[in-house]
């Protein structure tokens, strides 16, 4: 073999080489996926299609939380809006199932549904009076025991048409049941049935 063959094969040698040099150098600074890195497309899919199933199994987990805490929608009763009674009451409890023990807290609002009136008495004393009660199957009555809001502005007072006003009753059963509520102001009353639950304390 002569100089000039030497050359030649040397010279096709480094062509090679240099051409399989730029072919990966490119294929893995374009960020091609599985360029220069002995994996595939389907590989490099497989693993983004993973990591988004795991981040909406997370995403389920916490939303089935939230709805097991939020599960409790609390209680809302309302005299019918049609009603021809002289007051409408509506009452807001936040859950409708409470330890032994605790109080329940009875948002309750008055409407006076007819004409204008006067009264001599607290501007606290134009409000709804509210309390929860239970019968045993002995026919045994419980009722709760309560705190309510009051002022002692004691005067004349008037009340106007449609005029509505809210209180707050917290009020403490004591004995575990499920309870009714009774609402009324003056002669006028109402009585929802098996409403609130209460519960034995956990020990």
């Amino acid at each position: 073999m002569n100089l000039s063959s030497r050359f030649c094969r040397l010279l096709r040698t480094v062509s090679v080489l240099t051409v399989c040099i730029l072919v990966c150098g490119c294929g893995a600074a374009s960020g091609i996926p599985g360029a220069g890195d002995g994996t595939g497309t389907e590989s490099t899919a497989a693993g983004y299609e993973t990591a988004e199933l795991a981040d909406t199994a997370a995403h389920s987990v916490k939303a089935d939380s939230a709805e097991e805490t939020d599960s409790d929608p609390g209680v809302h009763l309302a005299s019918p809006a049609d009603s021809d009674a002289p007051f409408l009451f509506t009452v807001d409890i936040e859950k409708s199932t409470y330890p032994v023990g605790t109080y329940v807290p009875l948002r309750v609002s008055l409407c006076n549904n007819g004409p204008a009136f006067t009264y001599t008495g607290a501007t606290s004393d134009y409000n709804a009076y509210a309390y929860l009660f239970t019968t045993d199957e002995s026919g045994n009555v419980t009722t709760s025991t309560q705190l309510t809001e009051a002022t002692c502005d004691i005067g004349e007072h008037t009340v106007s048409e449609n005029e509505t006003r809210s209180t707050l009753i917290s009020a403490a059963c004591p004995e575990p049941g499920v309870y009714s509520i009774e609402i009324s102001y003056r002669d006028h009353k109402e009585i929802y049935e098996n409403i609130i639950t209460i519960t034995e304390n956990d020990k």
